[in-house]
């Protein structure tokens, strides 16, 4: 077996092994001493026998570390998997765990309180005893018969109905008073009402409120809050003055202006151009808002060195801008509350397409911009991780350094990346390659790709690109031979710039999107000119 949680730290010269997030002392993992440790450093890991287990946080090495790590990777092989000594090792440690439960369990429904149990994988939980939850229970109220002055219990529903007849007689008391002709000032708490036999008005000031009620005319309730301040009720003919009402839209109408504020049933509101009966700028329900003419912004402050368009977040802490300076600067600007302005200068550039890292354009795996397209990124192992227009392409590895990629029509047609179209190969800090590689192209498209150690023998031993294929049981280390087949060195990539389908996801779902775009342009132009007839007797 194999054990590998957590990252250790070694020092150069000392033999102690510090550990972070391992359980080195627990028996289930079996780490002991005689065994081999292994530790991540680069091509050339460190491989040292164990000599003693302090701790779960802390080992002794045979021989002093001939590096210094911190935060490494490891691998400590444990036992022989399907062996004697791993079997027992097993059992030992599933009846240790068995004990400690049977006693968690008897803790459980003897003590009082809470209990902690630790779980397997090192969780501590805590857990109410039996006797604390027959406790709780005893507590929850329980349903009585008869009235009483208890705090805890709850009368049932036989024992308050004498309160129900209670409200029975207040009601009856409502009734003798009805019609009764009040003369001179009254004071009475909470609403007033004066009722007929098909309408009823409420003075209501209950709970903060002050506002009339009414009721009748087979509309239900309406209700009329009274401001605070106090002022004249104005007629239906005084507010028709600056008001239009008609069956689909309500306006305000400025005495000689040529532009009324309108709103419609269907949730439009907006201006209102008199002369040519057109919306110039509305809002319409669902939060989308359109302006059906040029805009333009200019500041007429006579002292203002530039005009500013800036939309900000709900929260304020975000905004984009875009500038024009007197002095001929235009500016695109970004702002966070956390880091400032940041500003694109547009003027004087001249025309283009502008570069979107992750949109147009694309970073390699050795941090070079290339064009965006079409591209599958492969990692060590034969994992893959596709972009949204090669989604549905897949990587097999189907031997050493050896992976075969299907789903697509061979490399992308345009040649942005190359003759072949694109394989971009990892590099060194000096630019170098770390493999070469050898592809070819199927009949179906799909592509073939080989790659193999690179060496670079001609460069001085020291800057040569040594990578470790193996140690030996003698502590023998054996590096690959040039041109020898190897899968991608760690933490590197392939990225191959492929051809699609026309069938792929990518391409379907752009056209599923212009068809979309298309059918709700139509709607919105219907919408419009539904509008337009509609509110055209304004």
């Amino acid at each position: 077996m194999i054990y590998t949680d957590g990252t250790i730290a070694i020092k150069a010269g000392s033999p102690i092994v510090t550990g972070t997030g391992t359980q080195w002392k627990k028996n289930i993992h079996g780490v002991a001493p005689g065994q081999l440790i292994s530790i991540e450093n680069g091509t050339a890991p460190v491989s040292m026998m164990i000599r003693a287990v302090n701790s779960d946080t802390e080992l002794v090495l045979s021989f002093n570390a001939p590096v210094t790590l911190s935060g490494a990777k490891y691998s400590i092989a444990t036992t022989v998997p399907d062996t004697i000594s791993d079997a027992a090792r097993t059992m030992s440690a599933n009846q240790g765990y068995i004990v400690y439960f049977l006693q968690a369990m008897q803790q459980w429904m003897t003590d009082t309180g809470q209990v902690e149990i630790e779980l397997p994988n090192g969780q501590k939980v805590t857990l109410d005893s039996i006797k604390a939850l027959n406790d709780a229970i005893s507590k929850i109220p329980k349903v009585v018969q008869e009235p009483g002055n208890s705090k805890t219990d709850v009368m049932s529903q036989e024992a308050i109905s004498p309160a129900v007849s209670l409200a029975g007689m207040v009601s009856d008391l409502v009734a003798d008073v009805e019609g009764v002709n009040w003369k001179g000032p009254h004071s009475m708490r909470g609403t007033v009402s004066a009722i007929s036999d098909t309408s009823n008005v409420v003075l209501d000031t209950g709970e903060g409120r002050t506002q009339i009620a009414a009721n009748g005319g087979g509309s239900g309730w309406r209700y009329f809050g009274l401001p605070e301040d106090g002022g004249v009720f104005a007629t239906r003919e005084w507010v028709n003055k600056g008001l239009q009402f008609n069956q689909d839209s309500t306006s305000i109408v400025p005495i000689g202006g040529k532009v009324n504020l309108s709103a419609t049933k269907g949730g439009a509101a907006g201006g209102w151009d008199i002369t040519g009966s057109r919306w110039m700028y509305v809002s319409e329900s669902g939060g989308q808002h359109s302006v059906y003419q040029d805009v333009y912004l200019r500041n007429l402050n006579s002292n203002a060195s530039s005009t500013k368009l800036e939309i900000e977040s709900p929260d304020l802490a975000k905004k984009v801008g875009l500038w024009a300076y007197n002095d001929g600067r235009i500016l695109l600007s970004a702002y966070h509350s956390s880091s400032g302005w940041s500003n694109i200068s547009l003027g004087g550039v001249g025309s283009g397409v502008p570069c979107v890292i992750g949109g147009n354009v694309y970073v390699d795996g050795s941090g070079y911009v290339k064009k965006s397209s079409p591209i599958i990124q492969i990692h060590p192992g034969g994992n893959y991780k596709t972009n949204d227009e090669s989604e549905g392409a897949e990587v097999n590895r189907t031997g050493i350094g050896q992976y075969h990629i299907t789903g697509i029509l061979g490399y992308n047609s345009d040649g942005a990346w190359g003759v072949n179209g694109g394989i971009s190969v990892p590099k060194d800090n000096n630019g170098l390659e770390l493999v070469y590689v050898a592809d070819r192209v199927l009949e179906d498209g799909s592509i073939i790709i080989e790659t193999c150690h690179r060496q670079h023998a001609h460069l001085p031993e020291r800057f040569q690109n040594w990578r470790l294929k193996e140690v030996t049981p003698e502590g023998e280390r054996i590096f690959y031979q040039d041109g020898e087949p190897c899968d991608l060195p760690e933490s590197t990539r392939l990225d191959v710039r492929v051809e699609m389908p026309q069938g792929s996801v990518w391409n379907e779902k752009q056209r599923e999107l212009a068809e979309q775009m298309e059918r709700e342009q139509a709607e919105r132009e219907a919408q419009e000119a539904a509008e337009q007839t509609g509110d055209s007797g304004q």
